[in-house]
């Protein structure tokens, strides 16, 4: 149960995250490729990206299932993006590379915990082929136990189908120790 509800934290931060900080994959403000790439466009961009920072450390994304790495990149490149604000000689480029870096390490972050979310579901799922086919050989034997003449005809197919369900548990058991 405490997987499932991991699970489900997991994918409504993915979901709500994105929405609560204005980033996501229409509106993330990349080094103004707009028409106008003006010096206070992309000044303004990088300041929208600074000025996510907040919701982003505080989500459950980022605080739950960001690597140290990923996290130690991202706030350096909001140092970085504040460092280019603060600057009256900054260039269009740096002001440019600067929202770059940190669209960057957003993107990242997001793809590792999309990576998370998959190994999670892949768990589950083979957890739940083992539980399955488990249920099964448990049922196929009480049958060939509690009632061998009523499956007397079908008892063949029975005992394949028990070989079959052992093979998947047994891959699947070996499959989950790779996790």
């Amino acid at each position: 149960m405490k997987l499932k509800n991991k699970i489900l934290s997991l994918a409504l931060a993915l979901i709500l995250v994105p929405a609560a900080t204005d980033f996501n994959a229409n509106s993330v403000s990349y080094a103004a490729e707009e028409t106008v790439n003006t010096i206070e466009n992309q000044r303004a961009e990088l300041q929208k990206a600074v000025d996510a920072s907040v919701k982003i450390v505080n989500s459950e994304v980022y605080f739950s299932y960001a690597s140290q790495g990923l996290k130690s990149e991202y706030e350096a490149a909001i140092s970085d993006g504040e460092l280019q604000l603060s600057r009256q000689d900054a260039t269009y480029e740096d002001l440019r590379l600067a929202t770059k870096r940190i669209n960057d390490a957003v993107d990242a972050i997001y793809k590792e915990a999309e990576g998370i979310a998959q190994k999670i579901k892949v768990k589950r799922d083979l957890e739940k082929a083992i539980s399955d086919n488990q249920l099964q050989v448990q049922v196929v034997n009480s049958l060939l136990k509690n009632y061998p003449k009523t499956v007397q005809r079908v008892r063949p197919k029975l005992l394949k189908m028990i070989e079959e369900s052992n093979a998947i548990v047994k891959e699947a058991q070996a499959l989950l120790k790779t996790l």
